[in-house]
């Protein structure tokens, strides 16, 4: 996993998984915070500030793609 050469796009080596989004709120402060993510690539803004990129890099360290998304039981 690495940035592509000259850009702000971060190539995975794992693919992203349905609790990332989960796992970035939790984190606290990274959801919305100038950046986008498919399933194999996270994109930085222009404008990401490093504590941000940091964080997400973290967190995708640690991110299980095989892990399934909680439902909410009523």
């Amino acid at each position: 996993m690495a940035f592509i050469p000259g850009t702000l796009i971060f190539e995975c080596d794992k693919d992203i998984g349905p609790t990332f989004f989960d796992e970035l709120d939790a984190h606290g402060g990274l959801v919305g915070a100038h950046f986008s993510w498919t399933t194999n690539t996270i994109e930085f803004f222009e404008d990401t500030p490093q504590e941000v990129i940091d964080g997400v890099l973290e967190v995708y360290e640690a991110h299980d793609p095989t892990k399934p998304a909680q439902t909410e039981q009523p």
